[in-house]
């Protein structure tokens, strides 16, 4: 329907550049239908680019949303571990601590070997604990590097925005109407031209 309606406008507007001496109510009907064209091929001209910038911008967010929600909580689990771990160690620690002010008997001795190997165990866990948290947080740049090229993205809209002195979101409107309002005149413009008399 679309296409027929493109045709039947274009049509007319070529009919109108061939046909001066047509009567002016027959002009005027003409050009009030092809006016109406014009609008409603903005409206939808507008509607079909705001989408478009929406999706984009808007599945981009969704998606480095996601991912910071994600390293957000494993962030928050690591570090979990590696606190834990750390304060296993402390009381490992001080269990050595309290045998060795005691005294050097063959069960301190014993207490004390036993601790330390339990000790030595936990310094490895909380390794492997610090070790993922150091991913996550090399993963959480990551992100940050993401939501800087989402938002060079709209570098050009950006700067729009600075010069109007309005915010992103009225420019990219802005942008989007003038696009939408100028494509059809332009059209009709050069067909006119192309119709007119030498």
């Amino acid at each position: 329907m679309g296409v027929a309606l493109e045709i039947g406008k274009l049509s007319a507007v070529a009919w109108l550049g061939a046909r001066h001496a047509a009567s002016r109510w027959l002009k005027g009907a003409i050009v009030t239908l092809v006016g109406t064209l014009m609008g409603l091929n903005a409206v939808g001209a507008y509607g079909f680019l705001s989408k478009a910038h929406l999706d984009h911008s808007v599945a981009g967010e969704v998606a480095i949303d996601a991912k910071a929600a994600d390293v957000e909580a494993r962030r928050q689990v690591a570090e979990a571990s590696v606190a834990d771990a750390d304060n296993r160690i402390r009381q490992v620690d001080s269990i050595i601590a309290e045998a060795t002010k005691r005294g050097r008997t063959k069960d301190a001795v014993a207490l004390i070997d036993r601790e330390t190997t339990l000790r030595h165990s936990l310094v490895a866990e909380r390794l492997t604990a610090a070790n993922a948290l150091a991913a996550v947080q090399v993963e959480a740049a990551g992100i940050a590097s993401e939501r800087n090229e989402l938002a060079a993205d709209s570098g050009p809209v950006h700067y729009l925005a600075t010069i109007l002195g309005v915010a992103d979101d009225t420019a990219v409107r802005w942008f989007i109407a003038a696009v939408a309002l100028l494509l059809d005149p332009l059209a009709i413009v050069l067909l006119l031209a192309a119709n007119a008399p030498d």
